[in-house]
């Protein structure tokens, strides 16, 4: 990791904790999250890892729990969106994939 880079994911990782932590104390009220971002932190580095080295078995696996986990989070039953989120992300896979 860069230099620049690593100051830069450190700031914003100290300021996404305080603001936590203050939401935690009730000093300030964050209602700016959705249900399920958390699982943002599994989606978005999978995307980055699909198209940075190509798609891969796990990172393709890795999207898909995420999808499923985001689904799940929002009352969706996941049973009913699995085999479509199966078939996109083989398709994704497939049109990544490195030759």
């Amino acid at each position: 990791m860069k230099k620049n880079t690593r100051y830069i994911v450190g700031a914003l990782l100290v300021i996404f904790g305080l603001l936590f932590l203050f939401n935690a104390l009730g000093w300030i009220n964050l209602d700016l999250f959705f249900k399920g971002w958390w699982t943002l932190f599994i989606i978005v580095p999978s995307i980055y890892s699909i198209i940075t080295n190509g798609a891969k078995f796990w990172n393709t696996f890795i999207l898909i729990v995420g999808i499923c986990l985001f689904l799940n989070e929002n009352a969706w039953q996941v049973s009913h969106y699995l085999i479509p989120a199966i078939l996109v992300s083989f398709g994704v896979f497939l049109l990544c994939k490195k030759n």
